[in-house]
């Protein structure tokens, strides 16, 4: 085991600020869901820890009823994190970013962000916390492992509401047209 801030580089998002420009886009919370992004944008930010996001890191919510962290796809690619969350670079000679997602998405790791989480509604989870946080630290060969099974459970969730929603979509077009038929 070995705590997360010795493994991976953690940062705070970063507010969009206001003026000129929009070279920028900025992660939200509410980006985090596949399918449902409206990403903020802004003039380029000019704080240190801002760093646009890279495909081998992982964005974790700062505020949530549980633990929040995904692996981004090519639409976040170069964005930058909001403040509500955390951008967590991995080390990538100790650490495999899917295995460190799995990790972190895990009941008992939310059941300790929520434990230390403070202030207000949503709780915000302190950075502290996830610095702290102890990691297990298998062999990579290993981590790898447990990280594409998880990568391949998420595409599975992620295939399954797809068609779920189709088929509610579908559903409705039956509806809507035997009404059409009786008219």
């Amino acid at each position: 085991m070995a705590q997360l801030a010795d493994l991976a580089e953690i940062l705070t998002g970063v507010a969009p600020a206001s003026g000129r420009g929009s070279d920028a886009r900025f992660v939200q919370i509410r980006d985090l869901a596949a399918g449902q992004r409206d990403l903020a944008g802004g003039p380029k930010p000019t704080a240190k820890r801002a760093s646009p996001i890279a495909a081998h890191d992982i964005i974790m919510a700062a505020r949530a009823e549980r633990s929040l962290a995904i692996r981004p796809d090519d639409g976040l690619l170069g964005a930058y994190v909001g403040v509500d969350l955390y951008l967590v670079r991995p080390d990538s000679n100790r650490l495999d970013p899917d295995y460190l997602a799995a990790f972190l998405n895990l009941p008992t790791t939310s059941w300790r962000f929520g434990a230390m989480a403070a202030g207000t509604n949503p709780p915000r989870i302190p950075k502290d916390a996830i610095s702290e946080l102890d990691v297990p630290t298998p062999q990579l060969a290993r981590q790898r492992a447990i990280g594409q099974l998880a990568r391949c459970i998420w595409k599975y969730r992620e295939l399954a509401e797809r068609r779920l929603r189709a088929d509610l979509e579908l559903r409705e077009r039956y509806i809507e047209q035997a009404f059409a038929r009786t008219g």
